[in-house]
């Protein structure tokens, strides 16, 4: 219920802005948090959904995940899955402003992926993450040749082909402005 016992409604777009700003009531953060969860949309995208609620104290994970983990998810579905270069693009759009509006949780994001152990359980999302980090300026400044360091990485451990080949085609449609 919104203020004063009322059920606010609103769009998906209008429920996203309320959750990545943060700061509407918390009763209004709940709405926005029901909104978005009922739209219909890719698993990815869920998964920021999650997140943005995690961040605005409206949702806990019923298996004890992190916003962290979260964030890794949501570049692991993207790897694995067949979605479109246009679904891509509007998600790491949707990544980047969450990031843009949110920079001290984009530099504790950075920081858990930097110093995260082998013995994470979505280590092998870290280095992918930290590749499009850089690829996209997620809390550094664009850097094509890091992000493909990065990527190179990826490459090294002999199960992550998919993943590789992935990364590889996103540093590419960067590179070539799309």
């Amino acid at each position: 219920m919104g203020l004063f016992g009322k059920k606010i409604k609103m769009t998906y777009d209008e429920a996203l802005n309320i959750l990545m700003d943060g700061t509407a009531p918390t009763a209004v953060l709940k709405d926005a948090f029901k909104c978005v969860c009922k739209s219909e949309t890719n698993n990815a995208r869920a998964e920021l959904h999650f997140c943005l609620g995690m961040l605005c104290g409206v949702f806990k994970d019923r298996y004890g995940n992190s916003v962290f983990d979260s964030v890794l998810f949501f570049l692991g579905l993207h790897m694995l899955s067949d979605y479109s270069a246009d679904i891509i693009d509007e998600n790491m759009k949707l990544m980047g402003e969450i990031f843009r509006r949110r920079p001290d949780f984009n530099r504790e994001v950075n920081e858990f992926a930097l110093n995260a152990q082998p013995d994470y359980k979505n280590y092998g999302c870290v280095a992918p993450y930290l590749s499009l980090a850089h690829l996209y300026g997620w809390g550094y400044e664009p850097d094509v040749q890091e992000a493909e360091a990065f990527a190179d990485r990826v490459a090294e451990t002999p199960k992550n082909s998919k993943e590789t080949e992935w990364l590889r085609a996103r540093i590419e449609a960067v590179k070539n402005g799309k």
